[in-house]
């Protein structure tokens, strides 16, 4: 499935939690913040990731590990959705 650049997985994965080395690197210095003990990228006033523009991730060449290894919820199963075609 190719991505529709619809926004959910920005929406659903609402914690970004970075990686040590991206915390080292101050990648996301002005974007990150301590919760509970761990370095996470900051939420907008909606709860989503604050790089969600348009249902885009506006840097998406750049985003974090955890967004890269993050499954599609539109996937057939994921949360309910049903498979889209490609």
């Amino acid at each position: 499935m190719s991505c529709k650049q619809c926004g959910k997985c920005c929406e659903i994965l609402s914690t970004i939690i970075l990686t040590n080395e991206e915390v080292d690197s101050n990648k996301f210095l002005m974007a990150k913040q301590k919760v509970d003990g761990e370095i996470r990228l900051k939420q907008s006033t909606k709860g989503h990731c604050i790089y969600l523009k348009d249902n885009k991730c506006s840097i998406h060449n750049q985003k974090p590990t955890i967004c890269k290894q993050a499954s599609c919820p539109k996937q057939e199963g994921y949360l309910g959705f049903a498979k889209e075609d490609s």
